[in-house]
């Protein structure tokens, strides 16, 4: 059996926009000056995530409608958010979201138009409401999305005013009221502000130590968290931190209808139940859940040049390269590092960094610093066996960024042979002419969850 890469271990010493993985407008960057990476995030913390947008939903019909076109589970009563997402009718991803119950605000029935309320009547049990989060970027495709299936259901559709309303993440390294747990465990929200009858929010349980989210409407205060501590962050502290613990988030992470559900990790993030009814999208996840195997997942990344392994570990720092340099053991953010996620562009191939040619090992989604995300062939890059085939990877194993050669694929547009080979590729390189190398981890909250697929028995 191959050598088990060490525990991962979390530590610290922009987005890009959404991508096809269109090779031909990827760049090597080689050009590009490194930016510096953002500070090391707090182990307390309070940020504001403007790159979220908030949608509502008000009517009697509110619940069945949701149940009918998300992958979680929307039950009748519940008072805490979710996290779940919606799919296209082919079973890929349109949207990641959490759903948060919002009936019983105050706060949320106040800013209800008169409209509404006289169409529907005021918010009750009888009478659902839920505020969805979503990327900021796609806010008005989903709202065309869920316009499009609300045929004549009793339900008010919209846009809520971001000066109105805010979404926060709220995380303490040290406190109980930070689990990777169910949600279907409908948990009584704690006290994070006395006071405040209105709050609407859940236990981030995609990851451990995501914390908390809170959808506070502007006129609220947050002296009670202030006061107790918690330190405003900037939202590349949020950002680091779920990139450390590999949580793929919005359509830069999660392409629009291109992912599927389970190679983002929902199934293991608890956004999806596979024991609901039919759902649009469902046919696909449900059936590759049951009698497939998932052989590529998002993944944390640490990028790393071979001179930069060298001199960290006993290798020789004299004509260091991916052929002689062992890869890094341990994932962690280091803001002295060089910010090499600055050159690697979004939907990069990540190739075996000692074979010119080669099967694609992964793609690279987004990063900050010296970390980021990656959608990666897990038996390829890393210990994890999902057959009993078993995996061939080693821990010695260096894996490179590539992207399509600029001159091949000039050369096959003047032939019209469609792009560059799959052989023609260039490596990703920073200004100073080292190769970005690429080692993915797999999180113990991951690694749990990955069952081995057993072959069929032959009749």
């Amino acid at each position: 059996m191959p050598p088990r890469i060490p525990k991962v271990a979390i530590s610290v010493a922009s987005h890009g926009c959404p991508c096809r993985f269109a090779g031909r407008n990827l760049s090597t960057a080689a050009s590009a000056t490194l930016e510096a990476a953002p500070p090391a995030p707090p182990p307390t913390g309070l940020a504001q995530l403007t790159h979220r947008r908030l949608l509502s939903l008000y009517g009697p019909d509110s619940t069945h409608y949701l149940q009918g076109i998300t992958t979680a589970n929307v039950r009748p009563g519940l008072t805490s958010g979710f996290y779940s997402a919606f799919l296209s009718a082919q079973g890929r991803v349109l949207n990641d979201v959490f759903i948060y119950p919002s009936s019983h605000s105050p706060a949320f029935a106040a800013a209800l138009p008169d409209s509404v309320v006289a169409k529907y009547g005021a918010p009750s049990p009888d009478t659902p409401a839920y505020i969805i989060e979503v990327d900021a970027a796609e806010a008005d495709r989903l709202l065309k999305h869920l316009k499009r299936y609300k045929l004549r259901a009793k339900l008010d559709i919209r846009l809520l005013n971001p000066e109105a309303w805010s979404l926060w993440s709220v995380w303490d390294e040290q406190s109980p009221w930070t689990p990777h747990a169910s949600p279907a465990l409908d948990a009584p929200e704690p006290d994070l502000l006395p006071g405040r009858p209105d709050t609407i929010g859940t236990h981030d349980a995609r990851a451990p130590g995501m914390g908390r989210r809170l959808v506070l409407p502007a006129t609220a205060s947050l002296d009670a968290l202030l006061q107790r501590g918690v330190p405003r962050a900037p939202l590349a502290a949020y950002t680091i931190r779920r990139m450390l613990r590999g949580v793929p988030e919005g359509q830069a992470e999660v392409p629009r209808e291109a992912a599927l559900p389970l190679e983002a990790n929902l199934d293991f993030m608890a956004g999806v139940d596979f024991r609901k009814g039919c759902y649009v999208g469902q046919e696909l996840t449900i059936r590759t859940h049951h009698t497939g195997v998932v052989r590529k997942r998002v993944l944390p990344a640490l990028l790393y040049s071979a001179a930069a392994a060298a001199a960290a570990s006993s290798s020789p720092a004299s004509g260091a390269d991916a052929a002689h340099v062992l890869p890094p053991r341990e994932l962690h953010y280091d803001p002295a590092a060089p910010a090499l996620a600055a050159v690697a562009p979004h939907g990069a191939d990540i190739m075996p960094a000692r074979a010119r040619r080669g099967r694609s090992a992964g793609k690279w989604l987004a990063g900050v610093g010296n970390i980021g995300l990656a959608l990666c062939r897990v038996e390829m890059m890393t210990d994890l066996v999902l057959t009993a085939e078993g995996s061939r990877w080693s821990a010695d194993d260096a894996f490179k960024l590539t992207v399509p050669s600029a001159a091949a694929g000039a050369e096959g547009d003047e032939s019209g042979g469609g792009g560059a080979s799959r052989a023609a590729r260039e490596t990703v390189q920073t200004a100073g002419g080292e190769e970005v190398l690429v080692r993915a981890f797999v999180p113990d909250w991951v690694r749990n969850q990955v069952k081995v697929k057993k072959p069929n028995a032959r009749v």
